[in-house]
């Protein structure tokens, strides 16, 4: 009789972990369905980059290591001018109501003459003209429009000769000409010069003497 009693208990305590086993194998069952019913935008809450998941932290880490480049602003004499965007100024000239620019571009060169909202001069007739001499020089771009010439300068006079130094003195302008005589000169406020790019652009001409 204990034998049998002995061989009922452990077929009762097997079919106990038989039935539990069950259980377990029916609750993976119903976790794998739920799983599969899942919406692919709610599996897919972490980015992978490939199949290896990105946390945030790995994320932020990106981010520092590839910042955002900013985009220069231009610069404060292209917006004084009257040159165009993509264009380089060459001169530029307060003359206090007006201005007066001379720009390059990718069809050359032009001269500009008027305001920011109103350009009253285009010419692209333009030649460049300089003219070196003890302690100073001229530099000058000229633009023809029919039987008139405009011709912007840039120039340093040596105004002293001694051990002190040359004390040069510096000028710029438009010069107004109608054929070989001077009508107009007005006077830049402000220092202006006219760039080195501006003989490589320009056709070469006549020094003028005005």
């Amino acid at each position: 009789m204990g034998s049998t009693s002995k061989s009922v208990s452990s077929l009762a305590a097997g079919g106990v972990l038989i039935a539990l086993a069950s259980i377990a194998g029916c609750d993976s069952s119903r976790d794998a369905r739920a799983a599969a019913k899942e919406p692919s935008a709610a599996r897919a809450a972490t980015p992978t980059v490939g199949m290896v998941p990105v946390t945030a932290s790995a994320a932020v880490a990106e981010a520092a290591a590839h910042p955002t480049q900013a985009v220069p602003a231009a610069s404060k004499l292209a917006d004084d001018t009257l040159c165009d965007a993509g264009e380089t100024p060459f001169f530029f000239c307060d003359l206090g109501a007006k201005r007066v620019s001379v720009c390059g571009g990718g069809s050359g060169a032009v001269y500009r003459y008027g305001t920011p909202g109103k350009v009253e001069l285009t010419s692209r007739n333009l030649t460049f003209a300089n003219r070196g001499y003890s302690g100073g020089g001229e530099s000058q771009i000229t633009a023809k429009n029919g039987e008139y010439t405009y011709t912007v300068y840039d120039s340093t006079v040596r105004t002293r000769f001694g051990d002190s130094g040359n004390d040069p003195e510096l000028s710029s302008g438009l010069v107004v000409s109608r054929g070989k005589r001077p009508i107009s000169s007005k006077v830049c406020k402000g220092k202006s010069s006219i760039t080195g790019d501006a003989a490589h652009v320009i056709a070469a001409g006549n020094f003028a003497d005005n």
